[in-house]
């Protein structure tokens, strides 16, 4: 077996505390881009594809006009669901687009695999 030694006794003065400062944002910056140039095709993406079509959603419960600021178009709740699903149309083109995705999925899948 080994026996632990205790650690050489060192003279305090000769000992310097290495104190590390945090680094700046900048610093961080110029040491990590290698890093954020890869991260920012996917950040892009994110942002384009899913969160600004997503916030624009509020449009839908709105009486939406472009040719008005966006701040001024009146909020209408679900006025245009109920109007949606009122419309003596909007069943058969239910039923239609059910019966198309079905067919799709049944013909398409096999060929797939």
């Amino acid at each position: 077996m080994t026996a632990l030694q205790a650690p050489p006794e060192t003279d305090l003065e000769t000992v310097r505390l290495v104190v590390r400062r945090k680094r700046t944002i900048l610093q961080r910056l110029r040491h990590d881009w290698p890093l954020l140039l890869l991260a920012f095709p996917v950040v892009a993406h994110l942002m384009v594809f899913h969160y600004w079509p997503s916030a624009w959603n509020i449009i839908a419960f709105m009486d939406y006009s472009p040719y008005r600021p966006f701040w001024e178009n009146p909020f209408v709740g679900f006025a245009w669901f109920e109007r949606l699903f009122n419309d003596p149309y909007f069943a058969p083109a239910l039923v239609n687009t059910l019966k198309f995705a079905a067919l799709n999925l049944l013909c398409m899948f096999p060929l797939s695999v």
